[in-house]
């Protein structure tokens, strides 16, 4: 599955005055997290460089589902920082969350689809190592 660069996406977006969420740019990582726990594979936006106008957040699709683990779509509020030349601006953002179910290696693959027609659609996908839970220690006894 082709992962999104971040390098280059950074310079397309530059280039095309827009500017797309910093933390989705790297979605092609590994990640360790325990059963159990959740964790944010990926986190999108994208804004109008020559205007500073926040655009609708970009739509994700799941293109390969976990085995190990349950994958959620959420939309939330943000702010994007360093967008091309404009202060922070309020964003909503698409994210991509996985919660870890049982020990093991687990892959996600999903899409993301931008409003401007010149980023089109990009794969995205992730590689999550699921700890086994650590065992609660006992609390010591008062006397």
């Amino acid at each position: 599955m082709n992962s999104i660069r971040p390098a280059f996406t950074l310079l397309r977006a530059a280039l095309l005055g827009l500017t797309l969420g910093a933390s989705g740019l790297a979605a092609a990582d590994n990640h360790t997290v325990a059963a159990g726990d959740s964790i944010v594979l990926g986190s999108y936006s994208e804004v109008m460089g020559s205007s500073c106008i926040a655009l609708r957040a970009p739509i994700l699709r799941i293109t390969q589902a976990p085995r190990l683990g349950r994958v959620s779509i959420i939309q939330t509020q943000g702010v994007a920082q360093g967008a091309a030349n404009c202060s922070p601006i309020s964003v909503t953002l698409s994210q991509i969350h996985y919660q870890g179910l049982q020990p093991g290696l687990d892959s996600v693959g999903w899409e993301v689809k931008y409003q401007t027609p010149a980023l089109g659609t990009r794969q995205a996908d992730a590689q999550i190592t699921v700890r086994p839970r650590p065992l609660a220690r006992p609390k010591a006894v008062q006397p």
